[in-house]
């Protein structure tokens, strides 16, 4: 609680020497008696200045949201934050567009949210993030808390309301502009939902956000989940073309089952360039050079399923499955011997 109050006061110094620019139009009686408040604060008659409010407050403008934002202020700075809280949320309830008190607000309620995070207290947390997005045009006026507190009820909800998670995060993506308000929400909200949607087995709805995803963050080379997202998509690719190749296979005396093949590739336009986009971002991850070599060698491009076998070899000489790639690389090098045959063969004649 030590911890909340400090972080607290630290908001309401931020805000103390900001005086109440409002919106809202006062009387002259209001303007002047507020003058004097402000005037007793600067002199450090705190009790002075909270009488003046008071003034305004009882007698001459009560639906003047500003002088509770102001009450608030000095409350705070006096160490009375449930005082102080409760003055903002009624300045909210008289003005829900007060720039000052939405501010103020939802400044403590992210803290208590995030202490409350750290304890586990998630009930509690997920009050203060309900309050924050319930503030009026919040996301307009302040977008990146918006996108926090809502990607942090989201992640706290993710093992006890999996669906409401996904609605949250679903709701993120969606929000305009939201990539440029918080690109790291916005991308982690993207991926998070992705991988739900891939462990509830929904493959296509997954491949749809990873695809998105990438298009999101193609220029960001440092980013350390895009080269997973390019593999994702890739991954999903080649297991279909293998079951093609699979299925192709069991007709072994099909004279044109090369073809067929190489046409069951040509179905998946973007597999080669996806994953040489892993081995340009991620060069360690290991199978996707086989993954590579095999969509080469299916696409009846021999040298090119060749050359990425022996990266296999070389570059992961330890590997458990080294003597598989040794076969592997063998047998294309003998079609490959073959096949040259078969050209010089042909130029012959």
């Amino acid at each position: 609680m030590k911890k909340i109050l400090t972080t607290i006061m630290t908001v309401f110094f931020l805000f103390s020497c900001l005086m109440f620019g409002q919106a809202q139009e006062a009387s002259k009686k209001t303007a002047k008696t507020m003058e004097k408040a402000a005037k007793a604060i600067k002199d450090k008659k705190f009790e002075k200045a909270l009488k003046y409010y008071d003034k305004v407050i009882n007698k001459i403008q009560p639906d003047y949201a500003p002088v509770y934002v102001e009450k608030a202020k000095l409350m705070g700075g006096l160490k009375k934050v449930d005082e102080a809280v409760k003055l903002l949320e009624k300045a909210l309830t008289l003005d829900p567009t007060n720039d000052m008190g939405r501010k103020i607000l939802s400044n403590i309620y992210a803290n208590y949210a995030s202490q409350n995070l750290k304890e586990q207290k998630n009930a509690e947390a997920g009050q203060y993030l309900d309050k924050i997005l319930n503030i009026k045009d919040f996301y307009k006026f302040d977008g990146k808390m918006y996108m926090w507190a809502k990607f942090q009820k989201a992640v706290m909800l993710q093992k006890e309301n999996p669906a409401e998670t996904e609605k949250l995060y679903s709701e993120i993506i969606k929000l305009e502009n939201a990539k440029a308000t918080d690109a790291q929400v916005f991308n982690n909200s993207l991926w998070n939902l992705a991988g739900m949607k891939l462990a509830k087995k929904e493959e296509e709805k997954a491949l749809t956000l990873y695809k998105k995803y990438i298009k999101a963050n193609a220029d960001n080379k440092t980013d350390k989940q895009l080269p997973l997202a390019y593999y994702a998509c890739a991954n999903n690719d080649y297991l279909k073309l293998e079951k093609e190749v699979e299925a192709l296979k069991k007709n072994k005396k099909d004279k044109k089952l090369k073809t067929k093949i190489a046409a069951a590739c040509a179905k998946y336009p973007e597999l080669e360039n996806n994953l040489k986009k892993v081995i340009e971002l991620k060069p360690e991850i290991e199978d996707v050079y086989m993954l590579l070599g095999n969509v080469y060698y299916y696409s009846n491009n021999i040298d090119k399923a060749i050359e990425n076998y022996e990266i296999l070899t070389t570059k992961f000489a330890n590997s458990k499955s080294i003597e598989a790639y040794k076969k592997a690389l063998a047998s294309f090098k003998k079609e490959q011997k073959k096949g040259k045959k078969r050209s010089k063969r042909r130029r012959k004649k």
